[in-house]
């Protein structure tokens, strides 16, 4: 039936069998365990050999195609990074240049630093996204290409290297910019309210100074001064407050334009202030004063009646 199995020999690293009766049925009695089946005849036998050969050649053809698909695979990304690259970092170099020449304007007032704001975080949050999630894949698909091995890894080592550095130095300058131009914004919050403070207390001053003008009792001009002894308890506190922490934002920012700003209102404040105390011993000289009128008074009238 099968004449042609005379010229057969096994696959590479199957057993070979010898003329020996004995040891042709030991090694038969090896492929009959091995593939769990019933006792074969020798023609069986010889074609559940060539079907192990061809399986055993077929595994070895899919390692072999799936290494090279892999090796392609890495190729393809190596390309892909290379190509990529040179658009990404030239971005990076345009848009850091950009950011460079407005690292320290911080704005003259709210708008200006609303404004800044809008142009940082309005137009460009899409593009920087899409460009970080570039980058992210750029760099995951080069940490492939470093785990599977490639002949030009050690060339485009350095180049991810630089793009990962340069897009976290981007990335990191991008956010202080951010962060700077929030304290910027709270920092024209201060100086707003810092220079509403001034011109209240300055509105105040005119007023008492007005009814001080006709005080002419004690209790009156004692009236006057317990008004200003509040408003003073209640908010030159919170102003000098105010003017510490433009002060520590000015320095923070290292902005000249920030540090006069915040010299200014410092200035006036103690200004202010300072009138704030002299108006305050004006009243308390008024004040003894009225009470010395009218305790005099007092006595005149005690000693009228009394030679009455």
């Amino acid at each position: 039936m099968m004449s042609s199995r005379r010229g057969w020999a096994p696959a590479r690293g199957f057993p070979t069998t010898t003329g020996d009766p004995v040891e042709r049925l030991n090694q038969v009695s090896s492929l009959q365990e091995l593939h769990r089946v019933p006792a074969l005849s020798p023609d069986q036998i010889m074609i559940e050999t060539q079907l192990y050969k061809v399986d055993q050649q077929l595994q070895g053809l899919l390692v072999l195609w799936e290494h090279r698909r892999g090796q392609l695979d890495t190729s393809r990304r190596v390309i892909e990074f290379k190509e990529a690259v040179p658009e990404v970092t030239a971005w990076l170099e345009t848009r850091g240049t950009d950011m460079l020449k407005n690292k320290n304007n911080f704005g003259r007032s709210k708008e200006e630093v609303l404004q800044l704001l809008t142009e940082h975080d309005g137009s460009d949050d899409r593009e920087v996204a899409g460009m970080k999630t570039k980058v992210e894949s750029l760099l995951a698909s080069y940490r492939l290409v470093e785990a599977n091995g490639h002949r030009e890894l050690n060339h485009i080592r350095g180049t991810a290297s630089s793009l990962e550095w340069e897009w976290t130095r981007f990335y990191s300058d991008m956010e202080q910019r951010h962060k700077n131009l929030h304290l910027s914004l709270s920092f024209q919050d201060y100086l707003f309210e810092g220079s509403n403070w001034v011109q209240k207390t300055r509105s105040l001053l005119d007023s008492l100074a007005q009814r001080t003008e006709s005080v002419d009792r004690s209790e009156e001009a004692a009236e006057v001064r317990d008004e200003l002894s509040v408003y003073v308890a209640c908010t030159v506190q919170e102003q000098e407050d105010r003017v510490t922490e433009a002060k520590r934002i000015s320095t923070e920012l290292h902005s000249n334009v920030l540090v006069e700003q915040a010299a200014q209102i410092e200035q006036s404040t103690r200004d202010t202030m300072r009138d704030l105390e002299c108006f305050r011993l004006e009243l308390e000289r008024l004040h003894k004063k009225l009470v010395q009128i009218e305790s005099e008074k007092d006595r005149e009238r005690q000693l009228t009646k009394q030679r009455e």
